[in-house]
């Protein structure tokens, strides 16, 4: 997702897209290259492996590694959530089940109004039966990194 080039590395714009996405600041070019590279023992002319950022991710307090995993879940993981979440198996999420995955989440829930009027009507789902897999998917990709609310 954030990995435009596809070489298994995030470069310096990569690194920062990542980083605004997820409510933080961009790094100076100096910074990135001076300091985060050498922490990590990047090249800065080839930037950082996925695993260096969840590393980096994991060592700063907060909710970083929590939105980055919101940011870079497949398809498979957004149905598998679902899955957890739609507790009676009618393959809707309600504004109940909805709620219970961002409260799960670390997220703050949605007012019904919300549900109802901004996210059902967004997706054209009917409120009274709840959002699929694949609007919940959709969502996610329509909005990465804004429609869950961090606490």
């Amino acid at each position: 997702m954030f990995d435009q080039d596809d070489n298994g590395y995030l470069n310096y714009a990569e690194t920062n897209r990542l980083r605004t996405i997820t409510g933080g600041s961009p790094f100076d070019e100096q910074v990135y290259k001076e300091s985060v590279c050498p922490y990590f023992k990047a090249d800065p002319g080839v930037g950082l492996t996925q695993e260096m950022v969840i590393k980096g991710y994991n060592e700063v307090p907060g909710n970083l590694a929590r939105d980055y995993m919101l940011l870079s879940a497949s398809s498979a993981d957004v149905s598998n959530i679902f899955r957890t979440f739609d507790r009676n198996a009618d393959g809707y999420l309600s504004f109940a089940e909805m709620n219970e995955l961002r409260e799960k989440g670390g997220m703050y829930p949605l007012e019904s109004d919300v549900y109802a009027r901004v996210l059902c009507r967004y997706l054209h789902a009917d409120p009274s039966l709840g959002i699929t897999a694949t609007m919940l998917e959709q969502v996610h990709t329509d909005f990465t990194g804004q429609f869950f609310q961090p606490r």
